[in-house]
């Protein structure tokens, strides 16, 4: 049943993200707006992330998806300007990384970003390398996955999870199906397929995991939301 309702179109157009840090407030980005908003737990508005520091931006930031890591730093993923733009605890910008691009450390068009318990970074591209990792300060470490007709290859990657053992959980939209790696880039698995059925996937867009470690998945094509045990894969 449905708890709370806030955020009417009023207050919130067109959300891409929404996520909740450690303090229990809710951040969600816009995609037409370019604003970063940030209410609390009772969906009353405090304040909006700030982009008057943000260097390097040759137009005005558009926010995408973005992930907070142990310490409420904020990763978001720029898609005008095809960076990931960091900000801390109390909303101030650190530094940005990446590019537009397809060299190592750039973007094409970045889809998702994930952050690990060690503060690795995780950021998927539907266009270019399907999965980038950095480390904290936004080096690049390495890449992987590739775009092909292959069982391990990918179509058009989209939202990009960890679970608990750090495993890298890849929708691929177009494939409706999900990859499955290691931290270091080897394939593990693949799920999914296209079709209606329990185990079937149709457009598969986003997801993550929750406290459970249960995999939930948003299927665009079928507009709906399916929730997986992975305990036992």
């Amino acid at each position: 049943p449905l708890i709370q309702l806030f955020a009417r179109k009023s207050e919130v157009q067109y959300p891409v993200c929404a996520l909740t840090n450690s303090q229990g407030e809710i951040i969600v980005s816009e995609m037409n707006s370019g604003r970063v908003k940030i209410f609390d737990a009772t969906g009353r508005y405090l304040r909006d992330l700030k982009f008057n520091d943000v260097a390097g931006s040759s137009e005005t930031v558009a926010p995408g998806r973005f992930a907070l890591d142990a310490k409420d730093n904020l990763y978001l993923l720029d898609r005008a300007n095809a960076k990931v733009h960091v900000f801390d605890s109390e909303g101030k910008h650190t530094f940005s990384f990446g590019d537009k691009g397809r060299k190592d450390g750039e973007f094409w068009m970045p889809a998702d970003i994930a952050v690990d318990p060690a503060g690795m970074v995780f950021v998927s591209d539907s266009v270019s390398v399907p999965v980038q990792v950095f480390d904290r300060s936004g080096k690049y470490v390495r890449g992987f996955g590739k775009h092909g007709q292959g069982k391990t290859e990918f179509s058009f990657p989209s939202g990009i999870a960890l679970d608990r053992k750090n495993r890298v959980w890849v929708a691929d939209s177009f494939r409706h199906d999900i990859k499955v790696f290691n931290a270091s880039g080897a394939f593990l698995a693949e799920y999914g397929g296209m079709g209606q059925d329990e185990t079937a996937l149709f457009f598969p867009a986003d997801l993550d995991f929750d406290e459970d470690n249960r995999l939930l998945v948003i299927e665009k094509g079928a507009n709906r939301l399916k929730v997986f045990s992975v305990e036992k894969k």
